[in-house]
């Protein structure tokens, strides 16, 4: 699965990339909303993982931009602000999940894999 990594926390958007090399995923990190943009219409990824909270692009901009796209991308966003009606928002606008920070490595894998 390509995966596109998508977190303005360098070290932990690497992380993660990397974790998803190791089990065999095509995995890359960037580290704002507008290079994600930029990177889903070059090479499309199958899944894109996103923090929300980012400046100037945010998590939802990425989100409805993958939304847009033809076929769609599939998008789980994540973020340390866990508010309800941002979880909504983004669920309605067609994040296949939101997860709230911390989330585990394991935890993250467990809803990467439910996309296969």
């Amino acid at each position: 699965m390509r995966i596109l990594v998508v977190d303005d926390n360098r070290t932990s958007a690497d992380a993660l990339a990397r974790a998803l090399k190791k089990r065999g995923d095509e995995a890359e990190a960037v580290y704002d909303g507008a290079t994600a943009i930029l990177k889903m219409q070059d090479d499309t990824p199958d899944l894109i993982l996103t923090d929300l909270r980012m400046e100037p692009v945010d998590g939802l901009t990425v989100l409805r931009a993958a939304r847009e796209h033809r076929p769609p991308i599939e998008v789980i966003v994540f973020t340390a602000y866990g508010a309800i009606e941002t979880a909504v928002q983004a669920m309605q606008l067609g994040a296949r999940d939101f997860l709230t920070k911390p989330v585990t490595l394991e935890q993250l894998i467990r809803r990467v894999r439910s996309e296969e």
